[in-house]
């Protein structure tokens, strides 16, 4: 719960302070940590970065 909820808080300000720049760079630093987290919380990672893509192209 407690990486989960970092990556909700780290998502908020990076789609306030960019519209491309924000969340990009945020995905990387996930990638090696995908294979510690548990499938469930990978995927709602997955489907919370999915849905900032989806944001990023609305905000383009």
């Amino acid at each position: 719960i407690g990486s989960r909820g970092r990556a909700g808080s780290s998502a908020g300000p990076s789609l306030g302070g960019g519209p491309g720049a924000g969340p990009r760079p945020a995905e990387r630093p996930v990638a090696p940590f995908r294979p510690q987290l548990p499938h469930g919380l990978v995927r709602a990672a997955e489907t919370c970065f999915s849905k900032l893509q989806a944001f990023n192209h609305v905000w383009d």
